[in-house]
């Protein structure tokens, strides 16, 4: 899919057809007049994406710093490499930042942000959303609604800025020998500062601001 200008208008399905399209213009906005399902790829130069009205659309990213705020469907959006922003809008969206220090906005919906490898943020906003950082140094707001947050063991720092107890769940993934809050207490170095909790396991750290050590029990954690 090649531009000369700043915008497309998809009248229908069939101006997008089906397989998967190669976006090759940079700050391009596709504007959708009807419910239509695109599967597109950010060519080498394209780095600014702006989706209106699509129902779904499927993109894969690039290398550059790419920059793509999704449609009002549920979008599922891979950036691959760069250190890029990535904007669900409304719908239940999949956000996967890849390598690099990405941010991540799940917007309104149930969403799901993993920011792979990389020092990332995560906003989850509205909606009972899912959080990873993966490996790096992460940082990750859930927002509104009933929110999971995930972290894995290998993957460096998750630092949870609004985790709610008996609304909110952290699952713990990974970690050998936890499998209830009691042995959380017993194997992890617990360290309570004014505002924040920090749990210490082998080489992994836990930062949970609005957390005191009082509030890890069960209700807060889940153990997979």
């Amino acid at each position: 899919m090649v531009a000369r200008s700043r915008a497309i208008d998809i009248r229908d399905q069939s101006a997008v057809g089906g397989g998967n399209h190669t976006v090759l213009a940079d700050n391009l906005t596709l504007n959708a007049q009807s419910e239509i399902h695109a599967s597109l790829s950010l060519g080498d130069a394209a780095r600014v994406l702006t989706l209106r009205g699509l129902a779904h659309v499927s993109l894969t990213g690039n290398k550059l710093d790419n920059y793509v705020t999704a449609s009002s469907g549920n979008d599922r959006i891979d950036a691959l490499a760069g250190n890029d922003q990535l904007f669900g809008a409304a719908g239940n969206d999949s956000l996967d930042g890849g390598t690099g220090n990405d941010k991540l906005y799940g917007g309104e919906g149930d969403d799901w942000l993993l920011g792979g490898d990389g020092d990332d943020q995560l906003f989850g906003d509205m909606g009972s959303d899912y959080l990873r950082g993966g490996a790096g140094k992460d940082q990750a707001t859930g927002g509104a609604g009933a929110d999971v947050f995930e972290f894995v063991k290998g993957e460096g720092t998750f630092t949870i800025r609004d985790a709610v107890v008996g609304e909110d769940v952290i699952v713990l993934t990974g970690f050998a020998g936890l499998t209830d809050a009691a042995t959380l207490h017993t194997q992890a170095i617990v360290q309570e500062f004014a505002d924040f909790t920090r749990l210490t396991l082998g080489g992994e750290v836990l930062n949970l601001h609005g957390v005191t050590a009082a509030d890890l029990t069960d209700k807060l954690f889940d153990f997979a």
